[in-house]
């Protein structure tokens, strides 16, 4: 159920295997996904070119 609130946030997932569904980048391995307000706002190889909040795909931090 939706309040009509928005949420603003971003969500950094790092090492992840991505399948991009684009010919032309395939999968990138051990990418990084920054979601900003629920819409992907970047895939990159190297997390330092993305924005805050890293959660890895690895799974949680020991």
């Amino acid at each position: 159920m939706t309040t009509g609130a928005t949420e603003n946030y971003s969500t950094l997932i790092r090492g992840a295997t991505i399948l991009t569904m684009d010919p032309a980048a395939g999968v990138l391995e051990r990418g990084d996904l920054l979601i900003e307000n629920g819409l992907v706002a970047a895939l990159e190889s190297a997390a330092e070119r993305l924005g805050p909040v890293p959660r890895s795909a690895l799974g949680p931090a020991s």
